[in-house]
């Protein structure tokens, strides 16, 4: 468990973790990058990267409470995940408990190959967070294989210089529900679907972007 930290001002990522196996893995209510008052500048790699080009494997993850902010690169970047069940905005109870990730320079949320090498179920629900102002995308998925699934509900995403959801290569089932998704992509979309199918959208409210939604590939995609 990483909790109550402040990590701030280093020359690489803030929170860096490569391999976890057959564990419980937390990291909660931690200041990572610029604090409220400015105090402490961000970290010049990614604000947490998990996985780190190696694995995350038959392991329960939870992040929660977090402020992630003002660093360089990716604010929470999650690399291959399998058999795992990762939790981002609820607690251990599954009490909301929202992540804050703003103006990083890079994507708010970047998940890549869930059960993907893998094809083992793996299951990832990002909830209640505010996902802002970040230099690229706001959520981005990709490559999830089908036994798996990724719920993206009730969050804020706003603001985001590119696509506010990007589902990129071969990502599919994946639910988007019930999020705002407003004022993102400058040259970009609220939702964006490239090379993945088999993935909804229902009871978002998507206003104010270049493009509401961009579904690429029709077939196999539910979009309300």
């Amino acid at each position: 468990t990483i909790s109550g930290n402040t990590v701030s001002s280093n020359d690489g990522d803030g929170i860096y973790a490569d391999v976890i196996n057959n564990s419980t893995f937390t990291v909660s209510n931690n200041t990572i990058g610029v604090d409220e008052d400015e105090e402490f500048s961000g970290n010049s790699g990614n604000g947490i990267y998990l996985c780190a080009e190696g694995e995350c494997n038959d392991s329960t993850l939870r992040l929660f409470g977090n402020s992630i902010s003002g660093n360089s690169s990716i604010g929470l970047y999650l690399y291959d995940i399998f058999g795992s069940t990762v939790t981002i905005g609820k607690n251990a109870a599954g009490e909301v408990d929202g992540n804050t990730i703003t103006d990083n320079g890079s994507t708010g949320i970047y998940i890549q190959y869930i059960g993907f090498f893998e094809p083992d179920p793996s299951s990832v629900d990002i909830s209640n967070n505010t996902v802002s102002g970040n230099q690229d995308h706001g959520i981005y998925i990709g490559s999830v294989d089908e036994v798996s699934s990724v719920e993206i509900d009730e969050n804020t995403i706003s603001g985001n210089t590119s696509t506010g959801i990007y589902l990129d290569w071969s990502a599919r089932g994946v639910t988007i529900t019930s999020n705002t998704i407003n004022n993102n992509g400058e040259i970009d979309t609220g939702i964006h679907v490239n090379q993945a199918n088999g993935n909804e959208a229902r009871n978002n409210k998507i206003s104010g972007n270049n493009v509401g939604v961009n579904n690429q590939d029709e077939g196999g995609n539910d979009f309300d």
